[in-house]
């Protein structure tokens, strides 16, 4: 039986330090986001000692770096544990190179198992560390930008009360808020959005709606050039037809194959979709509702749209029918001012 030398007690101490020191800090790490639901509360009050008795926030974008929580997310985090992995992984080769480590314990060579533990659980715990914060950001800024949805929906109506209310304007500024929303979202850069009013087409012949749904507004994204050859959707046809159809208009259409889905009638094929063919891949749909005369009444459609394939899922409806409502609130608002003011002016000149 061998027994231990000073050389390989010292290079099982030092070893074991430094591997313990890492797998704690990764240990508390992992503690911290996967209990921090249960502990909130207790560290919030830990926390709350040090914070002023008044604070201002202009926004809460930047939350996730606050707290005891907020250490973990952060950059200086992801650079200790990386540390922290290097010397770890080094130390024992290191020792083992300079003969300090060159006995054996137990029949195992510690100083070879310590250097692919210590790397493997810092790579493990720093990529958990790093999805962490990238969820932990992701959420913060989701929050930002529906905060910024409902603050424009809200502002809209009273610019439009103190100047000339325009509903295409309106529109756009709408469209660009929930493009960012969703881009942010799906972390898809491609993301656009527009909106569908409800107009009426005297054109029509007899029998037929005279309500169709044209485009009042795109975010900058799709091309300009679409409003040329933008063509109106008629009432009982296409994603109108499909919400029409029901007794009560409410939900998301999620479209991952516009051709195919236009050969089935669910979707209506226009001429934008063959001239610009690689900017619509994916789209979901949504009716703008709005309540007048004591019924339900579907005054609009928001698409929200995406060059990459399957970029919405169910996860994205309540999302998507939210972003609906809001546009519809703002719209309907701008509408019935511009209407006010329109019979104000008739009322003048008459």
């Amino acid at each position: 039986m061998r027994y231990p030398t000073v050389n390989g007690l010292v290079s099982t101490a030092i070893c074991s330090g430094v591997s313990t020191l890492v797998l704690a800090q990764r240990t508390t790490g992992i503690c911290l986001s996967v209990t921090g639901a249960a502990l909130g509360p207790s560290l919030r009050r830990i926390g709350c000692r040090r914070r002023a008795c008044v604070e201002y926030f202009r926004t809460g974008v930047n939350s996730w770096r606050s707290g005891i929580l907020g250490l973990w997310p952060r950059r200086r985090t992801t650079l200790l544990i990386a540390f922290a992995t290097a010397v770890g992984s080094i130390t024992p080769l290191l020792l083992r190179l300079l003969g300090i480590g060159s006995q054996r314990f137990l029949n195992l060579e510690v100083s070879s198992l310590l250097a692919p533990l210590a790397l493997l659980t810092g790579v493990v715990v720093l990529l958990a560390q790093r999805i962490a914060r990238r969820r932990t950001i992701h959420s913060s800024r989701v929050a930002f930008h529906l905060h910024k949805l409902v603050e424009s929906s809200r502002n809209l109506g009273s610019e439009a009360s103190c100047s000339q209310p325009s509903l295409s304007a309106a529109a756009e500024a709408l469209c660009v808020v929930i493009r960012r929303l969703f881009c942010e979202l799906t972390t898809d850069d491609t993301v656009e959005c527009a909106i569908r009013a409800a107009q009426v087409d005297r054109t029509v012949g007899d029998g037929a709606s005279p309500i169709v749904y044209s485009t009042i507004a795109r975010s900058p994204g799709l091309s300009k050039e679409r409003a040329a050859t933008s063509q109106p959707l008629p009432a009982n046809r296409g994603v109108a037809g499909f919400f029409l159809g029901m007794d009560d208009p409410r939900g998301v259409l999620i479209f991952n194959d516009l051709r195919t889905a236009s050969q089935l009638g669910a979707y209506e094929w226009s001429r934008n979709d063959d001239l610009f063919p690689d900017a619509v891949a994916t789209m979901a749909a949504a009716p703008l509702n709005a309540w007048f005369d004591g019924r339900r009444h579907m005054v609009g459609i928001l698409h929200i749209t995406s060059a990459k394939r399957c970029a919405f899922d169910a996860s994205h409806v309540d999302y998507v029918c939210l972003a609906a409502d809001a546009a519809a609130s703002a719209l309907v608002q701008v509408a019935e001012l511009s209407h006010n003011l329109a019979s104000t002016r008739h009322e003048e000149d008459e």
